[in-house]
């Protein structure tokens, strides 16, 4: 099993996908500067520093957000080759995300998409968003399943309940102590499953380039172990003599 952000998964493909947290939202700048693409200027970008067109300017930031949160979202339901699975329900945030706008797109109307998406989801009970997921269920044909969780009691089984004492697994790994630089290469020669563009790669008729071998400083070995090398030897030095600069 592995944890990855939806970017470091972009291009990767895995049997069953767990994304428990698309309903999140609402990722609004709360920074000093503000960064958004002005649609009254041919989309030209904008660094807003607390203009009076401030509050225009967090909306469509805003806005620019949603369509990201929706791009990610469709990143992270075709990572799976099997079966995906999303944690749904009316939370905080749940009318900002993107996939709010997959599963219970608003109307059309006035506002802006991100104000009408909030105002459309707020408005719907736990019931009424459930019944758009069963109409979505009805109509995928079986590509889509919903599976209500049981309703929460707020009480503890016991142990006789459960039938057996649950006790935590004792750690018998070993962890490192020590730290190192390391490269995307490095782990990528240890992986089973490298990062794959998302592209086909367009095809070049023109021939490799060859570089001449490089001499001087210009020749250093690659990789690493080289590093981890004149490191060693560089503390042995400088355990011998402590007036070494470091």
């Amino acid at each position: 099993m592995k944890i990855v952000t939806i970017h470091a998964s972009k291009g990767l493909e895995y049997p069953v996908v767990f994304c428990p947290f698309l309903w999140s939202g609402g990722k609004a700048q709360e920074e000093l500067v503000v960064s958004y693409h002005e649609p009254e200027r041919d989309r030209q970008t904008v660094l807003d520093f607390g203009s009076p067109r401030r509050e225009r300017a967090l909306e469509l930031a805003a806005e620019e957000g949603l369509a990201e949160d929706l791009r990610l979202a469709y990143v992270a339901l075709t990572r799976a080759k099997h079966r995906c699975y999303i944690a749904w329900g009316k939370c905080n945030g749940v009318g900002e995300s993107g996939m709010a706008w997959l599963l219970h797109s608003p109307p059309a109307g006035e506002g802006g998409p991100l104000a009408r998406l909030r105002a459309h989801v707020n408005a719907r009970s736990s019931d009424e968003l459930r019944a758009d997921l069963a109409a979505l269920e009805a109509v995928a044909e079986g590509a889509v399943a919903v599976d209500p969780l049981p309703e929460h009691t707020g009480q503890l089984l016991a142990a006789a309940e459960v039938g057996e004492v649950l006790v935590a697994r004792r750690f018998t790994g070993s962890l490192r102590r020590s730290w190192e630089i390391t490269s995307f290469s490095a782990l990528a020669r240890h992986s089973s499953q490298a990062e794959l563009p998302d592209y086909d790669p367009a095809p070049s008729e023109k021939p490799p380039i060859e570089f001449a071998d490089a001499e001087g400083v210009f020749g250093f070995p690659r990789g690493g172990e080289p590093v981890r090398v004149c490191t060693t030897f560089w503390s042995i030095a400088r355990s011998r003599s402590p007036s070494m600069p470091s």
